[in-house]
């Protein structure tokens, strides 16, 4: 299929083949198709205006280019217009892919992108050097080596322009970007990223170490592009009770290989568990149709945004013929929508989520998706060997061995649940510090009285943030409205002493501390 070009990008190509037939030459080369960029009003203008020295650019590359014309008058009046030199033609080719890459029309931004790849050529050149003797405020050019200067300004360059090239989640993933294939420096930060991923992963109130562990590992799989090229980029069955961390490690995904947890899009199954309502699942992305299930359609999510993490939770809940369409997914890497067209989800990572009763990480013995292992300190392993047999009960065999990775999440801790209560602390200190100037700090008691609430309402994420909020949150509050804690002080906050029992929302006590 040919590529399609965004009508600046055609006006700037006719720009730079009458530039150089004014100039009586044959071929478009990299210095034409800078200075028709730098004379067109297009989406890269801003980049330009900011980065280079556009006027001083202009006047060296416009004496360069009027320095030499065509020997043969003869053979430019055969031409019915200029040819593409051989570098220009990898420049041109270069922005076709890029383009390709985020399934958008060739535009200026892509051109420049493919333009300052050519960094050994004047037109580039003589951009990196202006604009280091501007920030250097040096007119000697032999203060700098500029070749080294080139690989990088070009590098840094290229990097802010794909993050430009951001729309509606159309970025293909850093980690998997052009600039890290094609340069080692990029490569080598990348192994350090992916070296640190447990960390990174585990930063945003995520607590299930052994979880992350498997996840970090399957990503790394991925960039070492070990996995194969016909399926998404990765794809996960998250397994555990609500509230255990699922959807927070997939934010943190999100983060790390977008760069933004807005760039998870999440889709309940259970709202298609009827036959009738599977077909919503392919919604064409073109379609007209105003139903809200369009908004949430697997499809139309791929469609608009390529590179993105999908959640598709409640699998248990999923028709069969649902699992039908994920089988596909997984296998292939691609499904049809309504209208038949082939919707690709190679760009994205695929979550399926599986909500299970929390019993069954307390019981001894195995019997089902409701029993359990000894213990809450089972490994990954052992969670595998007991529940994989229940596992390809619900989900069919062949589906859960296309899913790269099988991640258990057991329920938390009262230790886990802990720090992640003191999280939750130091959020609230932090607001408080910067909007009251007030230090606050929190007694252990206050963290066991949280504790013995949650083995009363339930030990999960979702719970403790209810708790934390209803009766720490709250004492800070009334503390502040009844002029018990005035700006500038230090307090500090306790819980009740001796399992008294007191009335919801005032079991903290608020206690101001000496200056």
């Amino acid at each position: 299929m040919p590529p399609i070009y965004h009508q600046e990008l055609q006006q700037i190509k006719r720009q730079a083949a009458q530039l150089t037939q004014d100039n009586q030459q044959l071929f478009i080369t990299p210095e034409h198709l800078l200075l028709s960029l730098l004379a067109a009003e297009c989406q890269a203008t801003p980049f330009m205006a900011e980065h280079f020295a556009a006027a001083s650019v202009k006047k060296e590359l416009s004496a360069y280019l009027k320095s030499y014309k065509s020997d043969s008058d003869a053979t430019m009046q055969e031409l019915d217009e200029p040819l593409f030199s051989l570098r220009s033609s990898r420049i041109m080719r270069e922005a076709e892919e890029l383009a390709s890459s985020f399934k958008a029309p060739v535009n200026s931004l892509h051109l420049l992108w493919a333009l300052l790849q050519e960094h050994r050529c004047c037109a580039v050149e003589t951009l990196v050097r202006l604009h280091v003797q501007k920030e250097k405020k040096s007119a000697d050019s032999a203060s700098f080596n500029l070749n080294d200067e080139c690989d990088h300004v070009c590098r840094d360059w290229c990097t802010e322009i794909e993050a430009l090239l951001v729309r509606s989640g159309s970025q293909r993933p850093t980690l998997m970007s052009l600039t890290s294939e094609k340069r080692s420096s990029n490569a080598k930060y990348w192994r350090k990223q992916l070296t640190e991923a447990s960390k990174m992963l585990l930063n945003n109130q995520v607590i299930q170490g052994t979880a992350v562990e498997r996840v970090a590992n399957t990503l790394t799989r991925s960039w070492a592009n070990v996995l194969g090229t016909d399926r998404p980029m990765a794809s996960f069955l998250f397994v555990g009770p609500r509230g255990s961390g699922k959807r927070s490690l997939a934010r943190n995904i999100a983060s790390f290989l977008y760069n933004s947890p807005e760039r998870l899009n999440s889709i309940s199954l259970g709202d298609f568990s009827e036959e009738v309502r599977v077909s919503k699942l392919l919604q064409s992305a073109d379609s007209s149709e105003s139903d809200s299930s369009q908004e949430s359609a697997l499809t139309q999510v791929a469609m608009e945004y390529p590179y993105s993490l999908i959640y598709l939770e409640d699998v248990e809940r999923a028709n069969s013929k649902t699992m039908d369409i994920i089988h596909k997914l997984l296998k292939h890497g691609h499904i049809l929508d309504a209208q038949g067209k082939i919707v690709d989800f190679r760009g994205n990572v695929i979550i399926l989520s599986l909500s299970i009763d929390p019993v069954f990480f307390e019981r001894e013995k195995a019997v089902g998706l409701r029993s359990n292992m000894s213990g809450p300190s089972g490994t990954q392993e052992s969670y595998e060997r007991l529940l994989m047999e229940d596992l390809e009960r619900v989900l069919r065999a062949d589906t859960l061995g296309l899913v790269d990775e099988v991640v258990f999440f057991p329920p938390l801790t009262d230790q886990e649940l802990t720090e992640r209560a003191k999280i939750l602390a130091k959020d609230l200190c932090e607001n408080v510090r910067r909007q009251y100037r007030i230090e606050l700090s929190l007694d252990d008691s206050v963290y066991e009285f949280l504790m013995k609430r949650l083995r009363d309402l339930g030990k999960d994420t979702g719970t403790l943030r209810r708790i934390f909020t209803r009766e720490v949150s709250n004492a800070v509050a009334q503390a502040l409205l009844n002029n018990r804690l005035k700006a500038g002080q230090n307090a500090q906050l306790k819980g009740p002493e001796n399992g008294e029992k007191t009335a919801e929302g005032q079991a903290i006590s608020v206690e101001a501390l000496p200056s």
